[in-house]
């Protein structure tokens, strides 16, 4: 019981200490990431500089910052629903997972304020309410496809597949 509690709680302190480094970086730093990742789409056949109308760069970055918070949520999801188990609740109820996935989403929060504040002191960088509100709602997304998909599986199940 101790070994899982450790990891989970392990890969939710190294998801953050990856975010940490991400927003560590200077802003040529961050432009270099986001161009090699243009560079990649580009070599694929899609030209995502039409797509976006020069903006590619803003897209990438804010769909980062939406990705990285979503894999921060699951994780913390997983580790707060692990926690009430081991703390005694005895079976898997819809109350068990709305509580973890209340906390999930309310230390995702607090974590993407504290990274954006830790921004205001990077060269380059700033820290954005935006920022904030966008790695917030990957957390939800996140939590949200993760928890209803099953909801969703079955109910296209009842409708095609009777």
């Amino acid at each position: 019981m101790e070994r899982k509690r450790a990891i989970r709680w392990g890969m939710v302190i190294c998801w953050m200490i990856v975010i940490f480094m991400f927003s560590s970086d200077v802003a040529e730093t961050s432009n270099e990431k986001s161009n090699f990742i243009v560079e990649i789409i580009d070599a694929a056949g899609v030209n995502v500089e039409s797509l976006f109308k020069g903006n590619i760069d803003f897209f990438i970055r804010k769909l980062a910052h939406f990705t990285e918070y979503g894999i921060l949520s699951v994780l913390l999801y997983r580790a707060v629903t692990f926690e009430y188990l081991v703390r005694g609740a005895k079976v898997y109820t819809s109350m068990l997972y709305k509580k973890s996935f209340v906390i999930s989403i309310i230390i995702t929060f607090i974590y993407a304020c504290t990274d954006e504040f830790h921004q205001l002191f990077v060269l380059g960088r700033d820290g954005s309410l935006r920022d904030v509100l966008i790695d917030t709602s990957g957390g939800i997304f996140m939590l949200l496809l993760i928890t209803q998909l099953p909801v969703i599986r079955n109910g296209i199940k009842r409708i095609f597949f009777k």
